[in-house]
């Protein structure tokens, strides 16, 4: 047998809760993988007495945990901490572990700000869209009001989100407040993105030729409308739903039942994990 990993210390059954990567953490081969995993975006206050408390009295790793109060005793950098504990465990090969510390280095040279940034861009691409948008709204309460770009790239984002979450009233208020600070164009179109999706065709057919500027912006909007529907059209989804619809005509209408029932709690469980 080839590739085996000899695990290291006990398995806690009561887990570490990594609440910033929410990751459940139950072994210290588990912690070695959110550290990796997560290098780029690990703050000091990730490594603290509750983790070293658990690595000795969860995991039974006094040594490991003792290993680390003396680094952070000794006021070692984040760097330092983070390599001495995946070199103890020997769960990745040196060249990865190069990497990790690569990404450390380069995090070590980030602004605050940044850092924050790049967690809510990591929770957004984990689908975690209620978590990415309160740290930008925390963001936003930090950043100086001179910083334009910065506060324009975190109400841009924020908008972003909320268009994930189908509300599309709220994303069009974030992208008309990000047009408004910084007139691009690119804001404007994406608030008349949201707003036609919002409104119905009437209204929003009188908001353009209220506005003369968004008129040739809405033209091209409509064609990408028009190309969207046509490729959901061709879409797997589409076609789930066609077949649902045909069970609908059968005298039996059981199987037409539980498709929508199977298909809604999907949806639901999918609704709920975007607003965890």
């Amino acid at each position: 047998m080839t590739n085996v990993i000899m695990c290291m210390g006990k398995f806690s059954k009561k887990a570490y809760y990594m609440k910033r990567f929410g990751a459940s953490i139950h072994s210290v081969e588990e912690l070695c993988y959110v550290l990796r995993k997560n290098a780029f975006l690990l703050e000091d206050s990730d490594i603290d007495d509750k983790l070293t408390d658990f690595i000795e009295y969860n995991l039974g790793l006094l040594e490991l945990a003792n290993l680390v109060r003396e680094e952070k005793k000794d006021k070692k950098d984040l760097e330092t901490i983070v390599i001495s504990i995946l070199k103890y465990v020997n769960l990745y090969d040196e060249k990865e572990i190069i990497k990790v510390r690569e990404k450390l280095v380069e995090s070590a040279g980030l602004g605050r700000f940044d850092k924050k940034f790049n967690r809510a861009v990591f929770m957004t691409d984990k689908g975690r869209f209620t978590k990415a948008r309160q740290i930008y709204e925390e963001l936003l309460l930090e950043i100086p009001q001179d910083a334009i770009d910065l506060k324009a790239k975190a109400i841009h984002n924020i908008g972003v989100i909320y268009a994930k979450l189908f509300d599309f009233k709220n994303a069009a208020k974030y992208f008309q407040t990000e047009y408004e600070l910084t007139l691009n164009k690119n804001a404007i179109r994406d608030y008349l993105c949201a707003i036609r999706i919002s409104m119905n065709e009437k209204d929003y057919i009188d908001f353009v030729a209220e506005n003369k500027d968004a008129h040739d912006i809405s033209l091209d909007i409509e064609k990408e409308i028009k190309d969207a529907l046509s490729l959901y059209k061709k879409s797997s989804e589409k076609e789930l739903l066609d077949a649902i619809d045909l069970c609908k005509n059968d005298e039996d209408k059981t199987a037409y039942k539980n498709s929508i029932k199977e298909l809604e709690t999907d949806m639901k469980k999918d609704y709920r994990y975007l607003y965890s």
